[in-house]
């Protein structure tokens, strides 16, 4: 809907508007109104563990905790940010409660670092964040710093498309109890409690939340039931600080994976959704399910279809601060533990390491292939780790070492809890288990010069990950795998000052990171790790009552992984290293303030993301197995939109009154690296509206807010997977991930 030219057009009456902005019509400035997307003028409160300054060429932008507030609604984190520049949300159920997931300029949950604290979220061997296990978390942070590109030194896996850091060691001066409540659409609620006491004369501060959340869901089934609670004790003593803090969660969602069928999300008709029920071997039930469905199909319909997961995290944080030096160690651990159950119908015994077995049913013995099975696959993991870091501050100069060292242990295993028919001997489980470890080391040193309108700083790190795993996977293929990394990550940046109003700013990286677990489970060729290059070139104008920036990207990638089409012996697919690949854009923000209580933001990416070259594997199964080779040139990079955007124009009146009208536009994304227009998503338009009040009753604050998602009812899904095979014919297979029509929310905080 919004091309290249178009989004230019606007742009060109927004900047231009900015030629009438008189300061004596409003009393705020630009720093003062929709502070989440002006960018990095915004500095937080505290600039600590791997945050940026407002100064930093890195891309960035902060929210801080009153901001963060004005959008949680009791959705996950991706969707609190979702207005932030080069960002795009996903929802397996439609709704931004359960399983969610973020993209920055086109990359994947797995190349984007998340810290707490200093503290890598991202699970070691899947290398993503699962914010289902860390519901609420919001409602707890004091600020958010999202990083695009290589951005600065990170613990975990490397950042290459982004990093997101946040901070949850909340400064109050005085105590304040928080109640916030949200009821809405598909049987959404969450209710959260949170108190901190103040800053206390004897240096000590408690904080504490208790919160939970539960949806239906949009997608049939896709229900969730979160739990989340965080705790935080703190102590100043002169120079020294010592923070401790301890979090988590538990859920249980219904699974929403699978997906919609092409035929069913566009209403093909009974005779293509019969082909696609013949093509995928579905049962007469599941094919009546796919029948008397809607849009918001869910293929499982087993009662304890569900996903079951806790992870808890402890940290302890020391700190050590004055004028000339400034010190920092921390120990932490993570545990989390679960499973997802499924059903599996008729399905072979080979397939768990059973040979055919006899039953006893009403008195007749029979010997069986094929059985119903009830199974669940579990996680079992720890994390350890430690860290420390020392600044030394002198004169225009600063100085930055540290390092991490962390340890993770995982054990994967499967295990039957249901055979039906029931055999007459004991079946054998777990059908499958595995152990694994990983190693995580790395130092960095940081060093930053500053001088009238000069900010350069350099920034070098050295990581070292040792990753080994055994045993068999849920297709019964036995591997042993070992592999030891060493990488170095460079990165340089500066700042120039040109007078008031102009800056401009240059950035350049580099950063390796290794491959994930399934990449070296799935591949029999081992895969290699990647690397990317990032430079990067800035300007920003800045005005009482406007700010533009205009940030210029170049990412070139060698050996990146990615899919295309080759599957392993057993079909499952696999990723595989490409030599070259780039994403290049422009990235533009503008906030202004109209006057009169009207205030506008604006963002926009317009980018090119392409494969140099590549070859498409399909899988001929008409006689048996043969692969056949497509070769592909210049295409777009899978789920790397053209046109990513936002826009907020924001109305306030006297009396506490809001009013805020939201808009994200995503352009067409491709499922593939094939660039083939039948394997896209469709762009879409999304708009939200938010009405509300605020009032002040003595020491009582409170906030309603009565929110429209999805205002003017688009129809559209913003995730998606593909796969092409041949039998007799070429079939490509498309699913969708639908989000949900027009909904409602209405939110409420009091705080004492």
């Amino acid at each position: 809907m919004f091309t290249k030219k178009t989004t230019l057009f606007l742009w060109g009456v927004l900047l231009a508007s900015c030629a009438w902005a008189q300061p004596e019509m409003k009393k705020d400035t630009i720093d003062s109104i929709l502070p989440i997307w002006m960018g990095p003028e915004n500095t937080p409160i505290e600039i600590t563990d791997r945050m940026v300054s407002s100064s930093s060429s890195v891309a960035h932008t902060d929210l801080l905790r009153k901001d963060i507030q004005k959008l949680n609604t009791g959705q996950d984190v991706p969707y609190l940010l979702r207005f932030t520049p080069s960002l795009v949300t996903t929802s397996d159920a439609g709704t931004g409660i359960g399983y969610t997931g973020l993209w920055i300029r086109g990359s994947d949950p797995t190349r984007i670092n998340i810290s707490l604290n200093g503290i890598p979220l991202n699970d070691a061997e899947s290398q993503q964040v699962y914010w289902v296990n860390l519901p609420d978390l919001a409602s707890g942070t004091q600020q958010i710093q999202v990083q695009r590109g290589i951005g600065s030194s990170t613990a975990g896996p490397g950042a290459f498309g982004g990093s997101i850091h946040m901070n949850t060691f909340v400064q109050m001066a005085k105590p304040q109890f928080i109640y916030q409540s949200m009821l809405g659409s598909f049987h959404s609620s969450r209710s959260s409690l949170y108190f901190h006491s103040g800053q206390q004369k004897n240096g000590w501060a408690f904080s504490g939340r208790l919160s939970q959340t539960q949806s239906s869901g949009y997608i049939d089934r896709g229900s969730a039931r979160l739990k989340g609670y965080q705790g935080n004790i703190e102590k100043s003593w002169g120079a020294w600080k010592l923070q401790a803090t301890a979090f988590g969660g538990n859920e249980r969602t219904y699974q929403a994976w699978y997906g919609v069928p092409h035929e069913r999300l566009y209403n093909e008709g009974t005779q293509a959704l019969l082909d696609f029920a013949i093509r995928n071997s579905l049962t007469e039930a599941e094919t009546s399910n796919l029948l008397n469905s809607g849009r918001n199909y869910n293929y499982y319909t087993y009662p304890n279809q569900v996903d079951q997961y806790q992870q808890h995290h402890q940290q302890v944080h020391i700190r050590y601060k004055e004028v000339k030096s400034d010190f920092h160690a921390a120990v932490f651990h993570t545990r989390g533990a679960g499973y997802f159950e499924e059903q599996k119908l008729q399905t072979s015994v080979y397939n768990y390491g059973w040979d055919a077995f006899y039953s006893n049913v009403d008195g007749d013995t029979s010997l069986h292939e094929t059985v119903d099975v009830v199974r669940r696959r579990w996680l079992d993991n720890h994390l350890y780790g430690a860290s420390v870091d020392q600044t030394w501050h002198w004169q225009e100069h600063q100085l930055t070492i540290g390092g991490m060292a962390m340890l993770y242990q995982g054990k994967h295993s499967g295990e039957a809890i249901s055979v039906t028919p029931t055999p007459i001997a004991d079946w054998q489980t777990p059908y499958y288990q595995g152990t694994s470890s990983k190693t995580d080391h790395n130092v960095y040193a940081q060093y930053r010069f500053q001088r009238n309108a000069w900010n350069v700083w350099a920034d070098a790190q050295l990581r070292a990950v040792g990753y080994g795993t055994v045993g068999t996977d849920n297709d019964l293929r036995h591997y042993d795998i070992h592999d030891n990394l060493l990488f170095f990550n460079p990165k340089i940046g500066a700042t120039y000052g040109i007078n008031t109003h102009h800056q401009l700013q240059v950035y350049a990286g580099y950063v390796s990171k290794e491959p994930n677990r399934s990449d070296y489970v799935d591949n029999a060729m081992s895969p290699k790790p990647e690397h990317m290059m990032d430079m990067e070139l800035a300007w920003q104008w800045s005005h009482p009552l406007a700010r533009v920036k205009v940030n210029a990207y170049w990412m070139q990638y060698r050996d990146q992984l990615v899919l295309t089409g080759a599957v392993n012996d057993v079909g499952a697919p696999i990723r595989m290293n490409i030599p070259n690949s780039y994403r290049r854009g422009l990235e533009m923000e503008l906030g202004h303030v109209l006057g009169n209580g009207w205030n506008i933001a604006l963002n926009t990416t317009l980018s090119q993301n392409k494969v140099d070259q590549f070859d498409e594997v399909i899988i001929n199964y008409t006689n048996g197995y043969e692969e056949q080779l497509i070769h592909h040139q210049h295409t777009d990079i899978a789920f790397s939109p053209r046109c990513i955007g936002s826009a907020i124009l924001d109305k306030q009146w006297k009396g506490g009154w809001n009013w805020r009208w939201m808009s994200k536009w995503v352009g067409k994304q491709y499922m593939d690296n094939t660039g083939n227009d039948g394997r896209s998503i469709s762009a879409y338009w999304v708009n939200d509206m938010q009405l509300s009040k605020s009032w002040q009753v003595g020491k009582m604050h409170g906030d309603v807010a009565f929110w429209v998602n999805n205002v003017l009812d688009r129809r559209y899904a913003t995730n998606g997977y593909t796969f092409s095979y041949i039998y007799e014919k070429t079939v490509t297979e498309r699913f969708y991930y639908p989000q949900a029509t027009r909904n409602y929310m209405v939110t409420l905080r009091i705080q004492l």
